[in-house]
C-alpha cells in the first residue's frame, strides 16, 4: 500500500524556496506553464512524468514539490512517483510533496510567479 500523499500550503512552500530547502516541478502542460509559473520551477508534464526519474537524482537533497493549476494533476503525479518508486524502491521520495491548491492558491497569496 502507497503511503498518503503529503500536501503543503503556498505560505509553506515560499518559505521553503526562500531558505532554498525547495524545487518546484511543475506537471502541467508546457503551454500553461509558459502562460505563468513560479520562479525557477521546472517543467515535466504530467504526461511525460517518467522524465522525472532522469532527475531525481539532482533532488534528493531538497523537498521536491509536485505543482499544476488547482493540485490535482501534480496529486496524481506524485502518486505515480510513488506508484513506481514502490515497484523499484530506487528513490526516497519521502520529500515530495503536493502544492495544495496548486498556482491558484500560490496567486491568492500575491506571491511572485514569471
Amino acid at each position: 500500500m502507497l503511503p498518503k500523499i503529503k500536501s503543503i500550503s503556498a505560505p509553506t512552500l515560499k518559505e521553503w524556496l526562500d531558505q532554498d530547502k525547495a524545487i518546484v516541478i511543475d506537471v502541467r502542460e508546457t503551454a500553461e506553464f509558459t502562460q505563468q509559473r513560479i520562479e525557477n520551477a521546472i517543467n515535466i508534464p504530467l504526461s511525460n512524468i517518467w522524465l522525472f526519474f532522469e532527475k531525481i537524482e539532482d533532488f534528493q537533497n531538497k523537498n521536491i514539490v509536485m505543482q499544476c493549476k488547482i493540485g490535482q494533476r501534480s496529486l496524481i503525479a506524485c502518486h505515480l512517483v510513488q506508484e513506481k518508486n514502490e515497484i523499484n524502491n530506487k528513490y526516497n521520495t519521502d520529500n515530495t510533496y503536493n502544492l495544495r491548491g496548486g498556482i491558484i492558491s500560490w496567486n491568492k497569496y500575491g506571491y511572485k510567479t514569471c
